[in-house]
């Protein structure tokens, strides 16, 4: 678990949060939740409502549609997805784990 002060640092560092001022990130700490997950399991499920965003701390992430991966974390806090020109993405959100 860490802390509020940990987790705003840690947003600080995300590419999405780091223009919003720290006072801002605290309150966003405030009503994070922490969860851990095990090597392979899903995060969430291709085609399943979504109601959270979540965010790397550490480990990996991949991203797949069907069997194939379309994405990885590079690093703690971001991942990033490039579809093809000539296809269009699928019409649900492809599955990370």
């Amino acid at each position: 678990m860490i802390t509020t002060v940990e987790k705003v640092l840690f947003l600080k560092s995300v590419d999405l949060f780091s223009q919003i001022p720290g006072e801002d990130l605290s309150q966003i700490a405030l009503i994070t939740i922490e969860e851990g997950r095990e090597a392979g399991e899903d995060v969430v499920v291709e085609g399943e409502v979504g109601d959270a965003l979540y965010i790397v701390l550490e480990g990996k992430v991949r991203v797949h549609h069907k069997d194939k991966v379309i994405a990885q974390a590079r690093r703690a806090g971001s991942a990033s997805a490039r579809w093809p020109s000539s296809t269009p993405p699928p019409a649900r959100p492809p599955s990370p784990r």
